[in-house]
């Protein structure tokens, strides 16, 4: 957790429970379950609310309708505001990619696009809700791309063209 201003940003890491009772209490026994069995082994952590006045934007978050394989369950909107609406005062979330979504047409360059305008689409029903918002998104493979870029034009000395 880290504090600018008034603000915190605040980054939950996911750890097992200490004392386990559900019979799948580890990883190896949640690949394969059922959504409902999954579901209950994430909701196996309870954190404890510090400040319940403190803002919070919560940095790093995914979320996606299907994972290759069916590994685990879906995490959509209503997902992300059970898990931001459990006692701390988090107004806003940023999206980290996580490779879902993809498009699976067109050109093979533009399918990432595909988690761009899923989550797009997320932020935009995030709105208006009284609840925490989808305020950014961090998509790492454009930063790659702008790096590529930048070492196009620094290799040629001013004679690489983009043409956007």
């Amino acid at each position: 957790m880290s504090i600018s201003g008034n603000v915190v940003f605040y980054c939950r890491v996911f750890t097992v429970p200490s004392v386990v009772t559900s019979p799948i209490s580890n990883r190896e026994n949640v690949i394969g379950r059922t959504t409902v069995e999954q579901k209950a082994w994430f909701d196996e952590v309870i954190e404890t609310t510090i400040d319940s006045a403190r803002e919070i934007v919560e940095p790093h978050h995914h979320m996606w309708r299907s994972v290759a394989g069916g590994s685990l369950p879906s995490f959509l909107l209503e997902d992300l505001w059970n898990d931001t609406e459990s006692g701390h005062n988090i107004k806003q979330t940023v999206f980290v990619e996580c490779g879902t979504e993809y498009r699976t047409t067109g050109p093979a360059h533009l399918h990432p696009v595909g988690e761009t305008e899923f989550v797009t689409g997320a932020s935009q029903a995030s709105r208006g809700h009284g609840k925490a918002q989808i305020a950014a998104l961090s998509m790492g493979w454009i930063n790659a791309l702008f790096l590529q870029i930048q070492t196009h034009e620094m290799t040629t000395k001013g004679y690489f063209l983009e043409h956007f």
